[in-house]
């Protein structure tokens, strides 16, 4: 049987959609052209969204369809030494603490890529309300971007409080703390 490259990507909703909003749709047409131009599997992992199902729901389905797709490998077709994982904004956050968890499994073979598309993977700058302070935060993005139609500050806000219910620190959100993200090697 043929075995093919995967690549589990986790869904953002819709762009900008924070966690929060959102379903599969939006990336459908993008998923089917890329299967077809690179000969791919991609499973499009849809989770439960906030303020209904908060932090870390989203983690946690995601990490249990990764898994799942191991599981089934040989009934997918898939080869495993060949699995990627990818998202989009806050699928992108996903797809990063999913290639993290994944790292520290010594069941998961080693990823072959990541793909991590405009990934909001430090949320420590967002603020509870108002603006970011231009002298503290260390993301020029954030004070320049603060009224971006695509997404505002404002917006990123609301994300994080329906998502957080405004605590930045829960662990596993920012990938980008991790001091080690050296792949493992066997």
């Amino acid at each position: 049987m043929l075995r093919i490259p995967l690549v589990v990507k986790l869904a953002n909703k819709r762009f900008s959609g924070g966690w929060v909003i959102g379903n599969l749709a939006s990336d459908e047409g993008w998923c089917r052209q890329a299967c077809q131009e690179l000969g791919i599997i991609i499973i499009d992992v849809d989770y439960r969204l906030a303020p209904e199902y908060p932090y870390p729901a989203q983690i946690w389905d995601s990490w249990e369809a990764f898994k799942w797709v191991f599981s089934n490998a040989t009934k997918l077709g898939v080869d495993i030494s060949r699995v990627s994982v990818g998202g989009l904004s806050a699928g992108g956050h996903l797809a990063a603490v999913v290639a993290l968890m994944a790292r520290d499994d010594p069941e998961i073979p080693p990823l072959k890529l990541q793909l991590l598309v405009v990934p909001a993977v430090d949320a420590r700058w967002i603020p509870i309300e108002g603006s970011c302070d231009p002298d503290k935060v260390p993301y020029e993005s954030y004070v320049s971007c603060e009224y971006a139609p695509c997404l505002p500050l404002a917006r990123m806000v609301w994300f994080a409080d329906l998502w957080l219910s405004s605590d930045p620190s829960k662990p596993s959100l920012p990938p980008r703390l991790h001091t080690e993200l050296t792949p493992r090697t066997r």
